[in-house]
This record gives C-alpha cells, sequence and structure tokens, in this order.
C-alpha cells in the first residue's frame, strides 16, 4: 500500500521521455507495453551499450510483424487497433525499472473518451529485468508477459500472480538437461554460472535436479557481475585443473557476454581443449556468441527453445529497407542496417567506425538466430485475452465500446490465463498451465563444421514435456548420437563420468569430501584384489587381468640374435684361419723363417688363439652349471696360453738385440734356451691355472636368476664379481704390458723380416682394446651387455693376434725365396752353438756389424740403440 501512495504521490505529468532516446510509438485504441533488449549493458547500469541487433532487434520487428497482422483482421479485435510504446532495457536493472514507470503513470492517467487504453506489458527478455517489472507491476495490477525470462523464482504466483510468460521456466530446463547428461553417461560435471537473477536461481534449481539423479559436481562457480580477462583466465584454470580428477563436461548457465568471454578463455588456455562445454538457453543458437571462435566451439551441445521457421515474419523482416522502412523511430533500424552491411547511414548521426556509404539494398542477408516465435506468442496471446474480454464487454460490437473503459485488467488476466492461442512457427494450439507458463520444448543444438564451408548449428535433438496432474514434470528426449560431432571432428564422445569404469589395473576410490569416485591407479607391479593394490614380488608381474602375479619370464643371452650371429660367425671363421695357419706351420715345419720364429712357442699361441675364438661360442650360449665353470676358466686361461709364450719369446729377441757385443756370455745362458723359455712358458700358464683351481675352491660359479629393476627383466646368468674378474684379467694384463714394454724396445729389431716389428703393431693394439674394454666392462651393470662386451672384445683380440703375428709369417714364407741365416734368430738349445769358434764369432759379428751399417744408413743415424750394438760389434771385431 506504501508504494501505491509512492506512485499516487508522484506527479501526473513527468518529464516526457525523447523519442530520440529509445522509445517507439505505434499508434492504437489499446496500447501494449513492450520492453526490448536492443542494445547491451554498457559500463555501467545507467549506460547502454553495443547495439543487440541479431536478438533484441529482431525480437521488437517481430512485435511490430505481429501488430500489424492483428490489426489487418477484420473478425479479430473489430474496430480496433493494437498499438505500442516500446522501450529499450538495454538489460540494465536501472533503465528498465525507469521504462516501467512510464507504463505505470499511463495507467494513473484517467480514462476519456476516444483516448488510448493500456492494456499490459510484453517483456522482458532477461529474468532479473523481469523480476523488477513484476514486482512494480503487480501492485498496479497489470498483466505481465515475457517472451524470454525462464527463472523459477518466477513461477511463484503469490508474488508475482500478474505475470505470464510464453517460454518454459528453469525447472523444465533443469530436467531437460539432467535427461541429457544421464543418456550421455556425464555424471559427473562442473557448473559455471553468471550474477543475475535467471543464471543464479536456474543455477540453484539445475544443483538440486543434478542430486536427486546422482550426478556430481566438481566445481560450482559464479561470474562476478562485470568480470574482466583475467578473471575469467581464473576462471578456466580452475575448470581445468592441474590434473585428471576434474570433470571435462562443463555447464554454462551464462549470458551471451560471459559464454563468448568463456570461449575467448578457453583458447588463451595452454589446455583449453580438455574441457567440453554444454551451453544453456543463454548460449542457443546465438552466432554472435561463436563468431570469430568458430574453432574453439566446435562440437558445443547447446539448449534453445524449440524454433520453428515462420516464413511470414522472414519475408516481412527481409523486405525491410532504409527506403521503406516506416516506423516513427528509424535510429534503431538505421543501426541495425549500419551494423549488418558494415557501411554508413547518410541521415544517422550513431557513430559507426565504417566509412563506405550504405546502399538501399534488400535484407538478404538476414538468418534467424533465435526463435522469434516467443515474442509472437506472447503478442498473440495478450490480443486473444483482449479479444475475450471484448466479446464479454462490449459483445461482439465493434470498437472499444465504453464498458471497456478503463481495461478490467484484473478481468484481462482471467482470461490471460485460459486463453488459447496457435503457435506462430508450429501451428498447434497453445494454453497457460496452471503456473501461467508453457511447458517446456526444447531444441538440442550441436555446433560444428558443416563439411563444405562454414561452421552452423545441427539440430541433432528435442526434448518435449508437459506438467502431469501432480504437478510433475514429464519429458520425452528423442536425440540422434549419431549427428552430433565432438570437438575436432571426433565420433567418440568425452567422458566425464561421476564413477568410471576404471581400467584393470586400477581401484575405485571416492573423492575426499565430494559424492563422486575415481580411478587410482596401483603399481606397475601391482595386481588387483578387491579393489585394493597388491605388489607383486619383486621377481613376479601381474598376469594380463592384474589379478594373479605370475614369475617374469627367463632371459639369458641367445646365440640366435642378431649380434651373437655375427659375433659366432666371426669367431668360426677365426678359428678356421687359426687352423689354417697351425696346419702350414705343422707342413712346414723345418722353414727356415718358422724355425726361426720359435716354433714351440708359436703352437703355444695358436692354441691360446684357438681358445680366444671359442670365447663367444660360449659366452653367448645358454647359462648353465658346466657353462659358468668352462666360461670362467677358459676365459682367463685362453689369453695366458696366447701371451704367456709371446713374452718368453719377446723376452729372448731383447736380451739377444740388446747384449749382442756379449754372445759368448749368452751363449752360456740357459734363459734364452729352448727348454729353458718352454718351461718357463709352461710355468706361466700355471700359475693363471692355479689362480684357477684357487678360486673355483673359495667362490664357485654360481647360476643364478638375477632381476634387473629398471628394466623389469629376471635374467638367468652366472653371477659376476668384479673381485673375480680382477684375479682372472689382472695377471693377463700383466703379461700384455709385460709384452708390449719388450716390442717397443725391440721394435727395430731386423731379424725373421721385422718380426719385432709386427709384434709392437699387435701389442699397442691389443692394449687399446684392453683399456676400452676394462673401462666398459667394469661400469656395465647389465649381464648380457658384459657378455656382449667380453665376446667381442675376444673376438677383437683373436683377429689382431692370429693377423699380427701370423699372417706376415705365412705372406714371407709363401714370397721369400731366400733365407740368409744371419738374418734368422736361431732357436737351438742355445742361442749360438758353442763348438763356435772365436774366428767364427768375429765372422758373425762382422755380419752383425755390416747389418747394423745398413740400418742405421736406412734410418739415418737416428737410433740410438743401433749405435749401441754397433759399437759392441765394433769393439768384438
Amino acid at each position: 500500500m506504501g508504494l501505491i501512495l509512492c506512485f499516487l504521490a508522484l506527479p501526473l505529468v513527468f518529464d516526457k521521455v525523447s523519442t530520440e532516446r529509445g522509445k517507439l510509438t505505434v499508434d492504437g485504441d489499446i496500447i501494449l507495453g513492450a520492453l526490448f533488449p536492443i542494445h547491451t549493458v554498457g559500463k555501467n547500469e545507467r549506460e547502454c551499450g553495443e547495439f543487440s541487433g541479431l536478438v533484441g532487434y529482431q525480437y521488437m520487428e517481430a512485435m511490430l510483424y505481429t501488430l500489424d497482422k492483428i490489426n489487418r483482421q477484420k473478425d479479430f479485435l473489430p474496430g480496433i487497433k493494437l498499438g505500442s510504446i516500446i522501450y529499450d532495457t538495454c538489460r540494465s536493472n536501472i533503465i528498465t525499472a525507469d521504462k516501467t514507470k512510464e507504463f505505470i503513470k499511463m495507467t494513473l492517467v484517467p480514462s476519456r473518451v476516444n483516448g488510448s487504453e493500456f492494456a499490459g506489458v510484453i517483456g522482458t527478455f532477461v529474468s532479473e529485468t523481469s523480476v523488477i517489472v513484476a514486482n512494480f507491476l503487480r501492485v498496479f495490477q497489470i498483466p505481465q508477459i515475457s517472451y524470454g525470462s525462464v527463472a523459477n523464482e518466477l513461477s511463484n504466483k503469490n508474488l508475482y500472480n500478474y505475470f505470464l510468460r510464453t517460454v518454459p521456466p528453469d525447472s523444465f530446463f533443469a530436467a531437460a538437461l539432467t535427461t541429457f547428461l544421464l543418456k550421455m553417461r556425464w555424471t559427473f560435471v562442473s557448473l559455471l554460472y553468471s550474477s543475475g537473477t535467471w543464471a543464479e536461481t536456474g543455477a540453484e534449481r539445475l544443483r538440486k535436479v543434478l542430486e536427486s539423479n546422482k550426478i556430481c559436481l566438481g566445481n560450482n562457480i559464479k561470474i562476478p557481475p562485470f568480470p574482466d580477462d583475467d578473471e575469467f583466465d581464473k576462471i578456466m584454470k580452475t575448470l581445468i585443473g592441474d590434473d585428471e580428477e576434474q570433470p571435462r563436461v562443463v555447464v554454462l548457465y551464462t549470458v551471451q557476454r560471459d559464454s563468448r568471454k568463456l570461449l575467448k578463455a578457453k583458447k588463451r588456455h595452454p589446455r583449453g581443449s580438455r574441457i567440453f562445454f554444454v551451453g544453456s538457453l543463454g548460449w542457443s543458437n546465438r552466432g554472435d556468441i561463436t563468431n570469430g571462435l568458430e574453432d574453439i566451439a566446435d562440437g558445443t551441445i547447446t539448449f534453445g527453445h524449440r524454433e520453428g521457421m515462420i516464413p511470414e515474419f522472414q519475408s516481412y523482416f527481409r523486405s525491410l529497407r532504409p527506403s521503406n522502412y516506416s516506423r516513427d523511430y528509424k535510429k534503431w533500424f538505421g543501426e541495425y542496417w549500419q551494423q549488418t552491411y558494415k557501411c554508413k547511414l547518410k541521415n544517422l548521426t550513431i557513430p559507426t567506425e565504417y566509412t563506405n556509404e550504405c546502399k538501399d539494398e534488400p535484407n538478404t542477408g538476414y538468418k534467424e538466430l533465435a526463435p522469434v516465435q516467443v515474442v509472437i506468442n506472447a503478442v498473440q496471446a495478450m490480443a486473444n485475452g483482449l479479444n475475450a474480454l471484448h466479446q464479454q464487454k462490449c459483445l461482439g460490437k465493434p470498437g472499444l465500446c465504453d464498458e471497456m473503459r478503463p481495461i478490467d485488467r484484473t478481468l484481462l488476466l482471467q482470461f490471460l490465463r485460459n486463453v488459447t492461442y496457435v503457435d506462430a512457427a508450429f501451428h498447434f494450439p497453445v494454453s497457460f498451465n496452471a503456473q501461467q507458463e508453457v511447458d517446456g520444448n526444447y531444441t538440442i543444438y550441436n555446433f560444428r563444421w558443416n563439411g563444405q564451408s562454414s561452421y552452423e548449428y545441427d539440430q541433432v535433438g528435442s526434448w518435449v514435456s508437459k506438467l502431469d496432474s501432480n504437478g510433475n514434470i514429464v519429458g520425452n528426449l528423442l536425440l540422434d548420437e549419431s549427428k552430433i560431432r565432438w570437438p575436432n571432428g571426433n565420433l567418440s564422445q568425452p567422458l566425464s563420468t561421476c564413477r568410471p569404469k576404471c581400467a584393470r589395473n586400477q581401484i575405485i576410490t571416492l573423492r575426499e569430501g565430494k559424492c563422486c569416485h575415481r580411478c587410482d591407479t596401483c603399481g606397475t607391479n601391482d595386481i588387483v584384489v578387491n579393489n585394493t593394490c597388491k605388489t607383486c614380488a619383486e621377481t613376479h608381474v601381474p598376469d594380463v587381468n592384474m589379478s594373479v602375479c605370475k614369475k617374469l619370464p627367463l632371459h639369458f643371452v641367445n646365440i640366435n640374435t642378431p649380434f651373437a650371429v655375427v659375433i659366432v660367425f666371426f669367431s668360426s671363421v677365426g678359428l678356421l684361419f687359426d687352423a689354417i695357419v697351425l696346419g702350414i706351420f705343422l707342413k712346414k715345419t723345418n722353414h727356415k723363417l718358422i724355425k726361426a720364429s720359435g716354433r714351440e712357442m708359436c703352437y703355444f699361441m695358436l692354441v691360446g688363439i684357438a681358445f680366444i675364438f671359442t670365447v663367444p661360442m660360449i659366452s653367448l650360449s645358454k647359462p648353465s652349471n658346466v657353462q659358468c665353470y668352462v666360461e670362467r676358466f677358459i676365459m682367463g686361461v685362453s689369453f695366458t696360453v696366447c701371451y704367456a709364450p709371446l713374452l718368453m719369446k719377446m723376452f729372448r729377441i731383447h736380451r739377444i738385440f740388446k747384449h749382442a757385443n756379449q754372445l759368448h756370455r749368452l751363449s752360456s745362458s740357459s734363459l734364452i734356451g729352448k727348454r729353458s723359455l718352454l718351461l718357463i712358458t709352461t710355468g706361466l700358464i700355471a700359475i693363471q691355472g692355479l689362480f684357477c683351481a684357487l678360486v673355483f675352491s673359495t667362490d664357485p660359479p654360481e647360476l643364478m636368476e638375477k632381476y634387473y629393476q629398471k628394466r623389469k627383466e629376471l635374467v638367468l646368468e652366472c653371477d659376476f664379481k668384479k673381485s673375480t674378474f680382477a684375479i682372472y684379467f689382472v695377471y693377463n694384463a700383466v703379461l700384455i704390458v709385460w709384452c708390449t714394454f719388450y716390442a717397443f724396445r725391440t721394435r727395430h729389431f731386423p731379424k725373421n723380416f721385422n718380426e719385432a716389428l709386427y709384434i709392437g703393431i699387435t701389442m699397442y693394439l691389443t692394449c687399446v682394446v684392453w683399456v676400452v674394454f676394462f673401462a666398459t666392462f667394469l661400469n656395465t651393470n647389465y649381464s648380457a651387455h658384459r657378455v656382449y662386451w667380453s665376446s667381442s672384445m675376444s673376438l677383437v683380440i683373436g683377429w689382431i693376434t692370429l693377423v699380427g703375428l701370423f699372417f706376415p709369417k705365412i705372406y714371407h714364407v709363401y714370397t721369400k725365396t731366400e733365407f740368409h741365416a744371419e738374418n734368422m734368430l736361431t732357436w737351438g738349445e742355445t742361442s749360438f752353438p758353442r763348438q763356435e769358434s772365436s774366428a767364427n764369432g768375429v765372422n758373425v759379428c762382422q755380419h752383425c756389424f755390416k747389418t747394423m751399417e745398413q740400418a742405421k744408413s736406412k734410418r739415418n743415424g737416428s737410433l740410438t740403440e743401433m749405435n749401441v750394438f754397433e759399437e759392441s760389434v765394433k769393439q768384438t771385431s
């Protein structure tokens, strides 16, 4: 009552609203007020923003088109012309309230003969502004029919008893959306909603319905009233999260502005493609949300009011041009024309960025983006109520009779509640239900690439519902899933489930503080037993079903691998050549060069080389207890058999080379005699054999199964200890170093066709191979790699020794025809015969002197040891 007195206290003559500031008037006997969002809200609630040509302006023209159509009917509201006063709300609460006061003032003016009567209000579009308007109008008993407000709050007829609407409330949409989510098996989603009555009450209603259907919310975020880009970036970061436990599906209960900015934020985020949007009625099939962001919005599912084609309205709207637009307020149409055709009209003062002059062309670019039938239905419902009132009050008499003055808006409300009108798009009868609203009918869209040249909203389903006798919503979902194209053209839908179907290596656990479950992945060596992770023993792994631990398959060095085949092949070739060389030595055992080379030592070395070539064959075979013993023994002894006689041979050459001036004293020494050298060689080999026996007794080789954690392998191998390895190979390393030392000292000794030089080169290469082998072998933990390294080393050493020591001999045996005794070393019982006279010794030394002279001339006198040798020979002579 206080509010009524407040308005009655207002002066009856208000400041006249200029037709230049957001008002379009159509004269008539009965005036319908109308509120449309021709512009968006500006920087604040008192300013208008950008022109909204694709929604607000189109809705306004739909009302004007409907009024013209009704006024042309002779048998409907006979003799009465419907007029309208239309205001721009700019989606602002303050502006909407101001314009609503203008309508109320018209009802306070006393009725007069031949004057216009105010009947009711068409609007508004946004629920938040409709609540404000409804609060005002119900006090003054003015009926209101909204064409877009869906807030469930407005269904409370104790507060909003004069409010009707031609769109279903959010309760229907919540039921439709929930049914769709369950159909897609999305039981874990996030909810993001805008500030304002429509979004907040709709989100609240949706939360209750989701909860009752056991659909869990991962995030429940409200967007601030005037958010900036940073705020949207924070929201996007929260929605995506830092882990994979956030829901992938995000339901948007957002206004047009927020929906577009969310797409931009999704584009900016590097992981934005992870989430999938389901748009509500605020998105519908509007192109102004997706323009320029089509690739980001690709695959989005949106809901819109059930939409149908209205060819008559489309023809009317396309025919509008600057030259034929006849309304009293042309500014809005000018803004629409400039925005649509990106040009500038001559007589329009609205600033625009375009400089090219507009042409008076047909509106061929029009495309319906919103279901304008909701506006047409609202106007038609109001007209049908007025027609029923006219028939009762005027008894069919044409014109506005005195009985209708002033219009009884309370009685009009009664007629509106029972009115039946024909839907503008689908042409079936529609009536308001008990809540003074229509039942929910929605279209489901899929924004997608049309496969040719552009993106478009493709209808993939629908939802039709009604209230049953108990007030419960009963609906039917029709969905063609085969037509849906998910983001990036994928045919498989995103997964967003509250209780997912976990993989075999996962268990289901309840999220802390939430109703949802999640899949926790067990360890790589775990099995799942009664929804718990159980770790297998170290040498076991889960089976295919992740239910039983089974022992790992045994891996071992296999001679059938390509690398092993190559090694064994060259080892076999090496054995073959070694046998050929041995055969040549046996066949030509009395050849001067072979005798001078020390046949017995060569036989030892050829046997050692054969053992070296057999090492890869033994090492690359399947491990066994016997193989472990044989492999360890032959690896140690084979090199000793090769290098012990070579050391004795180099020892004798070095002594002859160094003490050539003391031949008679050397001839009496038994250390360089054949028997002595054979005895020492046997002793050196026996020492290695003793080492092997000692190690076998204290640390016998053991066949074992070893598990390698990093490789996840169980390997059958012979045990390996670095200390044991050192005992075997350090001794051989000493022999090799000693041989190399003598080879270096005797590198210029010319006997046996520079045999000492070949031996030196062989030993240098051998040392290099051994250093590389030791460094790599001792740093290799994997047994197979150790086997390959040792086999490769044995192969290379065998070939280096065979080629370096024996191929030159074989070459000279078959290519040289003269073998002077003075060019050969003598391998008798002693170095030289004891019966040789001094004269013979002088002759020999004279020959040695001659030989040294030749060597000196070849080396330009640069060899110090040769000079010593030469001086010794001269003294003897």
